[in-house]
């Protein structure tokens, strides 16, 4: 989606800067484009995984929570200190802008979010295909359906059947890549199947008032990056459900974010809140303590963990950038796993 700024280019293979990260809000919906037609052209699911983690994070976070301002660029990482405005704009607001010289993503975002109810099902080879999840209602030659649910904040999902074709008709639901132990209902029973290639099918003669119960368990998940990827080394990014999650300055004030250590066994334990209709995790992690100001030093042989234990609270990385410009972190640093805790 674009690692460089300059000539908004790609780059080479693992270039994926967080800082500098190009990422444009335009190539966000390119790749949801690309990600919907892979899926038309082939059914697989994975595609939808791909447009889905891109529409939750990559493609929301370039519209601020009032709706008034947008973002050229998406970095996954702000200094205190950064300076760089989107869309490498001279001057003015220092994150998302109401408006650009160069203004491709204002009406990109406003268009594509007019377009989204086209992109929660389909027909193909006599079933429906549920590709999305959303409170709608759903019309196909076999089935009518109301859907209600509160995803991405949480993985129950009701289908009520309002209209059904006789004879035989498959409903198939999309269990997403993260989702692990999903289970459906048919009124009340268990539904024996299992899910295969990312979907699960239900099969069978549906009546009006017939209701199907998917729940996808949301636990906190800790994500790794592949090893040649240098810019993310040493680092974890926090995830729950499609949602990617990011640590703000307001939201550590006991430790800079560039300071805080979050191992994974604290990231899965994780406390989770409902907060003004979203869900933020509080992570225990330990503050580091201030770096040496020699910029290459000698390490000693063995590194001793940080002693002062924090608590950060993490929101979704769609909503960063919307209390002012402090710093922000999606990579955080991770203890090296050669280290011991300090005494």
């Amino acid at each position: 989606m674009g690692s460089r700024h300059s000539d908004e280019a790609i780059g080479d293979r693992y270039e994926l800067p967080s800082e500098r990260a190009y990422s444009e809000t335009c190539a966000a919906i390119a790749v949801m484009q690309w990600a919907w037609r892979m899926f038309l052209a082939t059914g697989g699911a994975k595609y939808l995984d791909v447009f889905e983690r891109v529409l939750y994070n990559a493609y929301a976070v370039g519209l601020s929570a009032d709706g008034k301002a947008f973002f050229y660029d998406n970095p996954l990482q702000r200094r205190p200190d950064h300076e760089q405005r989107s869309g490498a704009e001279d001057g003015g607001e220092p994150l998302r802008r109401a408006w650009f010289g160069c203004p491709c993503c204002p009406p990109n975002i406003v268009r594509w979010m007019a377009q989204l109810a086209d992109y929660l099902a389909a027909e193909r080879d006599g079933a429906l295909l549920v590709a999305s999840y959303a409170s709608a209602r759903i019309e196909s030659a076999g089935l009518g359906l109301a859907m209600e649910t509160a995803y991405p904040w949480d993985g129950d999902v009701r289908l009520t059947v309002e209209r059904a074709a006789d004879g035989p008709y498959a409903l198939v639901l999309r269990i997403p890549g993260w989702a692990r132990g999903a289970t459906v209902t048919v009124n009340g029973e268990p539904h024996a199947g299992d899910p295969e290639d990312g979907w699960l099918a239900v099969e069978r003669r549906w009546s009006a008032g017939d209701e199907v119960r998917l729940t996808l368990p949301m636990p906190v998940r800790a994500h790794g990056s592949h090893p040649y990827l240098d810019a993310t080394r040493g680092a974890v990014a926090v995830a729950r459900g499609p949602l990617v999650y990011c640590v703000e300055q307001q939201d550590s004030p006991a430790a800079a974010v560039d300071d805080l250590v979050v191992g994974v066994p604290e990231i899965v334990n994780a406390n989770i809140e409902r907060r003004d209709g979203t869900v933020v995790l509080g992570v225990t992690a330990c503050a580091a303590p201030p770096p040496p100001a020699e910029l290459y030093p000698e390490l000693p042989l063995e590194q001793a963990l940080p002693e002062t234990t924090v608590t950060a609270t993490f929101v979704p990385y769609f909503l960063w950038g919307n209390r002012g410009p402090e710093a922000m972190r999606v990579w955080v640093r991770t203890p090296m796993t050669t280290g011991k805790k300090a005494t």
